[in-house]
């Protein structure tokens, strides 16, 4: 059962692909963390729904 969690990790894109999930979690919740310090939970808010809809759109023209 290990073997069937652990082998697609000897593929060099999987580890790579761990490695910044790993580092893009971390530095997500740093930032969010400092934007409610910082009082910022609406502009973390707003800057949300903007991604959202940029996703389709550069889905629609390619990017």
């Amino acid at each position: 059962m290990l073997e069937l969690i652990l082998e697609p990790l000897s593929l060099s894109f999987m580890q790579r692909a761990l490695m910044l999930g790993i580092l893009l979690g971390i530095l997500c919740a740093i930032v969010g963390s400092y934007m409610i310090v910082q009082k910022m939970g609406m502009l973390a808010h707003a800057i949300s729904h903007s991604v959202m809809a940029g996703l389709p759109i550069a889905y629609v023209v390619g990017v």
